[in-house]
Formats: structure tokens, sequence, C-alpha cells
């Protein structure tokens, strides 16, 4: 082994233990790699979204939520008669969603998560409280 490759995994092993990683390079030809230990990093803790406010006609609503701080994005549920269903992920990092095509005069109630998009899998906060709607009554037509 030369001295400058030498004194490069040196480098490279007393960085890692000041990391607190456990050997995570290995050395093949003359190329050092990351190994399995460095690249999945550790579970994120994501933040849980609160709703702010909602808006609702006789066939939508619209929801809006505190914006959680390096979210990649959140997912949107809708529960009706205690069934909880994925609504929607909604894969930007915005703060708003309009749901339509639902009955007028109808409750619904709904919950969000966030997600942090990591290497091999997306870390998720926990469901938010459920905030609870009402869609605006038809109007009936007089006589």
């Amino acid at each position: 082994m030369t001295t400058l490759k030498k004194k490069a995994l040196s480098l490279a092993l007393a960085l890692s233990l000041a990391l607190g990683a456990a050997a995570p390079f290995t050395q093949t030809g003359s190329i050092f790699e990351k190994t399995d230990i460095v690249s999945q990093a550790a579970d994120v803790k994501v933040a849980v979204p609160k709703f702010t406010d909602y808006s609702a006609t006789n066939s939508s609503v619209t929801l809006k939520w505190k914006k959680v701080s390096g979210a990649t994005g959140y997912r949107l549920y809708k529960c009706t008669n205690g069934v909880e269903t994925d609504l929607v992920t909604i894969r930007k990092n915005v703060n708003t969603y309009t749901i339509s095509k639902l009955k007028a005069g109808t409750n619904y109630t709904f919950k969000i998560r966030a997600y942090v998009k990591g290497k091999t899998k997306n870390n998720w906060s926990a469901k938010s409280t459920a905030i609870n709607t009402i869609t605006v009554p038809a109007k009936k037509a007089l006589r």
C-alpha cells in the first residue's frame, strides 16, 4: 500500500471514529466506498403537523395545516364511520389541500401526518389530532 493510500485510510478511519461509526469504509482496489453502516441513517424524528383552519362548500373541504420543517410531504387520511382510509399523499411541502366530490351536509373527519424521505424508507410522524368538518347542506328549491 502506498503512503498516500495509508494516509487516506487512516484519515477515513479517524473521521469515522470521530463521527461514531464503526468501520464505515472498505477498500476496493484504490477506491474507498461507504458500507451499509454509514448509508443507513438512523430514523429521523418527524414533527406531527397540526391543522390550523378549514373551509367547506357543499361538495368540498379545504384543509390548512402548519408546515413541518424539513418535511418532504404529507399523507392525508379520511375517517368515515370509524374506518380510516388513505386519501392522498401530497409529495410537496405545501400546507393546504382541497378534497372534492364530497356529499353535501355530511360530517367528515380528517387526519394528516408528515414524512421525510430517507435513502431506503420514508420516516413518518405520528398522525395528527383529527379535525371534524361538515360540508354545507344543499339548498332546497322553493316551491
